[in-house]
């Protein structure tokens, strides 16, 4: 069972179904709370006693236990602390406590998201060129 890959297929952020991807397949978010549909089978939701649910804030290097949830759980909550990169893994716990994928390391995310809620600023300053013709010269930062 694939779990990884299968779980976390979207994420809803601000009531937009279809948010922005960078080109490496990560979610770009505005608001700093959203949430993580999980997608499992009715076949995976009854072999399994919860689902765990882990989050990185430094690409995966290190692993922060999120959340445990009943397998019947349809949705995550996630709220950023800050602006940055988060990444996602989510396992199953068996009737005996194992844990699938047993261990994070080299487990690829179900989910990247990047929170971004710095809204851009735009400078305008006016200006004048040497025929006498006034313009506009802007930025976006």
């Amino acid at each position: 069972m694939n779990v990884i890959g299968t779980l976390l297929l979207a994420c809803v952020c601000g009531g937009e179904n279809a948010l922005p991807r960078t080109e490496t397949g990560v979610v770009v978010c505005p608001q700093s709370a959203f949430r993580i549909p999980l997608d499992l089978t009715a076949e995976e939701r009854s072999s399994v006693d919860a689902i765990r649910i882990f989050v990185s804030e430094d690409m995966g290097q290190s692993w922060v236990r999120m959340s445990d949830g009943a397998p019947d759980m349809k949705v995550i909550t996630f709220r950023a602390r800050h602006d940055g990169e988060y990444w996602f893994i989510v396992t199953l716990i068996d009737g005996t406590g194992r844990q699938t994928p047993a261990h994070l390391e080299g487990v690829e995310p179900g989910l990247k998201v990047l929170v971004d809620t710095t809204k851009p600023a735009v400078t305008l300053k006016a200006i004048r060129s040497k025929s006498g013709r006034r313009g506009v010269r802007w930025t976006l930062d």
